[in-house]
């Protein structure tokens, strides 16, 4: 959807008194007329659409009363502003307990919307965009959607019919990337006129300047040797057991090389057990979540992204903002527009490499042990992944060249495009 762009100033004389404002109705001169904007997630930390939904609320703040309507407990939170709130309600295992429960959140969801008199209701993720759609008061409905949703079954699924019904009743639908925005249109029926593609936001500056704090003493001998990183959840759309795999492969032409593995989740003690089956213990170190993963990233020699499926990617663009170069997975959707700036539109069969990092052949869906046969992507990325680490001059110009595309993903500009669809909807 195209969005007109907004006069920031507007000038009236009232009793032959200039009073100025700007669009978001906030009156110089004392009196307050700020629009009321709810963010709903389930969280604020954990996530990238949670990051996404904290960020933005540092932007929007200066211009509205933000809400942060959450309804899971929220302990070390990203950095955010505005009133958070508490979405109150139980949890139930039974089928029927689940819908009640969900009864009674969309209820208390409602009555705050009517309390706080909220003008505008913006949701992060699958579950807060359902809850924000069956709450509707008298605010508009904006949803976000920040994932892939599998399309192989969608227009005969339940899932699907599900989407298709409920998302078409939003006033807007954001989505962080043209190929979400395309399967959304092609494969779920939903109204093209409503979706508007803003990709997520990153404090780019910040990044780069947590990128260079000192790593702590006892991981120095991790990275004084070639070293590739993985930041992300342990779980199986991040494909982790792939890059285990590649790095025996990498491993038997750079002897010295190390692979590490920031994040947590429901993988994690099958993969470390792999590495010990693929004989990796001493060269694959799991350092679990960091608070400041940028230092690690930047002190790698390469970013490897072996995501089965995305909605954005955010973690290469941190990577990028850090200064270390990027290998993915050309997986839907978000690695290919990031680097080529084109969608995703049919399987990549070889390396690709871009003017900002390289790009590879998806891997199949199936979890793989320590003694299948390596596929055919898992050998195309390892000799991609070994070519990058020798050559340095390679390294050198992605590094360059990445930071050329960094101002499209900064947070105020993508504030900007967020305050002018909130505008529109006013």
């Amino acid at each position: 959807m195209e969005i007109p762009s907004l006069t920031t100033m507007i000038t009236i004389n009232i009793f032959e008194k200039t009073i100025r404002f700007d669009v978001t109705g906030i009156i110089y001169g004392g009196i307050s007329m700020k629009k009321n904007v709810a963010l709903l997630v389930g969280k604020l930390t954990g996530g990238g659409a949670e990051k996404i939904a904290a960020n933005l609320s540092l932007q929007l703040s200066v211009k509205y009363n933000i809400y942060i309507f959450v309804y899971n407990e929220t302990k070390n939170t990203y950095s955010h502003k505005g009133k958070v709130i508490k979405v109150e309600s139980n949890t139930s295992k039974n089928i029927f307990g689940k819908a009640y429960y969900l009864y009674k959140r969309v209820n208390n969801l409602k009555k705050l919307k009517k309390k706080f008199k909220i003008d505008i209701t913006i949701s992060f993720l699958d579950h807060a965009n359902f809850l924000n759609i069956f709450s509707r008061y008298n605010d508009k409905v904006l949803i976000s959607e920040h994932n892939y949703i599998n399309a192989d079954k969608g227009n005969l699924s339940k899932r699907g019919a599900f989407f298709r019904f409920f998302y078409n009743r939003a006033d807007e639908i954001v989505v962080v990337s043209k190929g979400i925005k395309n399967n959304l249109i092609n494969n779920f029926n939903i109204n093209p006129t409503k979706i508007t593609n803003i990709y997520n936001s990153f404090e780019i500056k910040k990044i780069n300047r947590l990128s260079q704090k000192t790593i702590e003493n006892k991981y120095n001998d991790i990275f004084n040797n070639p070293c590739i990183i993985n930041v992300g959840s342990l779980s199986k759309q991040k494909g982790q057991w792939f890059l285990i795999r590649i790095f025996k492969l990498v491993k038997e032409e750079i002897l010295d090389v190390k692979l590490v593995i920031l994040g947590q989740g429901s993988m994690e003690e099958y993969l470390k057990n792999l590495t010990n089956k693929l004989n990796l213990e001493d060269d694959v170190y799991f350092l679990g979540f960091k608070d400041n993963p940028y230092k690690y990233i930047r002190n790698s020699d390469v970013f490897a992204f072996t995501s089965l499926f995305e909605g954005f990617g955010n973690v290469l663009i941190e990577s990028m903002a850090s200064g270390t170069p990027v290998i993915s997975t050309d997986c839907k959707h978000g690695p290919r527009e990031i680097m080529t700036n084109e969608i995703l539109e049919k399987k990549l069969k070889d390396v690709e490499y871009t003017k900002y990092g390289v790009l590879t052949p998806v891997f199949s869906n199936k979890i793989l042990n320590y003694d299948d046969q390596f596929t055919e992507q898992e050998i195309k990325y390892s000799k991609a992944l070994i070519k990058i680490l020798k050559d340095e001059n390679l390294r050198k110009d992605f590094i360059n060249n990445q930071q050329n595309i960094m101002n499209k993903f900064d947070l105020t500009k993508i504030s900007k495009k967020w305050e002018e669809l909130i505008e529109f909807n006013l």
